[in-house]
C-alpha cells in the first residue's frame, strides 16, 4: 500500500491544493483513504469528501479467511463466491484466464494484508456506499467507517452485490453528485438496508 499510496501522492499532489474529492471502490477504497492521509502528512488540504464503496472500514481486520495464496482453481471459485460471477468468456480463454487471475490475486494480497496505521481522523466527510447484496463486507464493517472522521458521516444503500458500482452506476454517480453539491442536500436511500 505504501509504495502505491507515495506514487498517486506524488503524482496529484501538485493539484490537491484544489477542491477535490477521492472515490474508491473495494481495494480502490483503501487506497484512497491512504492517499487522503498521505496528502494530509505532505501538508496539502483534504478532500472535500471521501467516498469508500465495497470495503471494511480500514480498521476492521477482514471477516473472511485470506484466499490470495490459494492455487488457481481454489482461489477463482472463493473469489466467485465471495464477489460474484466471472465471465465465462474469460475463463474459457487461457491467456485472459491468467491476467485476471494475476490482476485478482495482487489485488487480494495488498487488501488482505492491510491494516491502517493509527492517525487522527480525517476532516473530510466521508460517505460510504454498500450493496445491498453484497455478502463481502457487513453493516457493521461499513458504519464503523465513521470512526475515520470528524466531519459528517453517511451509509448510502445501492442495490446489487460486490460490483453494485458496475451494475448501478446511475445509481452510485447520483449518489456521489448529491453530496458533492454546495448544499450539502442528500435525499434517503431509496434501496432498503440489508439486515445485519
Amino acid at each position: 500500500m505504501e509504495p502505491l499510496v507515495r506514487e498517486l501522492a506524488d503524482s496529484i499532489g501538485a493539484y490537491a491544493d484544489s477542491p477535490y474529492a477521492l472515490f474508491g471502490h473495494s481495494m480502490g477504497a483503501a487506497v484512497a483513504f491512504e492517499l487522503a492521509r498521505e496528502l494530509r502528512r505532505r501538508g496539502h488540504r483534504q478532500p472535500a469528501h471521501l467516498f469508500a464503496s465495497g470495503l471494511r472500514a480500514p480498521h476492521c481486520p477482514p471477516a473472511a479467511p485470506s484466499i490470495a495464496a490459494l492455487p488457481d482453481a481454489p482461489f477463482l471459485t472463493h473469489v466467485q463466491e465471495r464477489y460474484g460471477p466471472i465471465a465465462v468468456e474469460v475463463l474459457d480463454a487461457p491467456d485472459l484466464r491468467s491476467l485476471i487471475i494475476r490482476v485478482l490475486r495482487a489485488d487480494l494480497t495488498l487488501v488482505e494484508g492491510y491494516r491502517a496505521a493509527d492517525e487522527p481522523p480525517l476532516e473530510c466527510a466521508i460517505s460510504v456506499l454498500g450493496g445491498t447484496e453484497d455478502p463481502s463486507v457487513s453493516v457493521t464493517e461499513l458504519q464503523a467507517w465513521s470512526r475515520h472522521t470528524t466531519a459528517a458521516f453517511d451509509l448510502t444503500w445501492i442495490s446489487g452485490g460486490h460490483f453494485f458500482v458496475r451494475d448501478s452506476r446511475r445509481d452510485v454517480i447520483e449518489a456521489v453528485l448529491q453530496r458533492l453539491q454546495p448544499s450539502g442536500a442528500r435525499s434517503a436511500p431509496t434501496v432498503p438496508a440489508p439486515r445485519a
